[in-house]
């Protein structure tokens, strides 16, 4: 089994006005791994 990852880019999560939905982050993870400070990252970015 292999996990392939790619640097994430928060252009990539945006809001298109001729959608009726906007995007969905959905973030899974055990307690203290980062999860509060990628919200607070995500949020400061838009």
């Amino acid at each position: 089994m292999s996990l392939d990852l790619k640097k994430f880019d928060m252009k990539n999560i945006s809001f298109r006005p001729d959608e009726n939905k906007g995007p969905v982050v959905v973030l899974i993870g055990r307690r203290d791994t980062g999860k509060s400070f990628l919200v607070r990252d995500l949020l400061y970015y838009h």
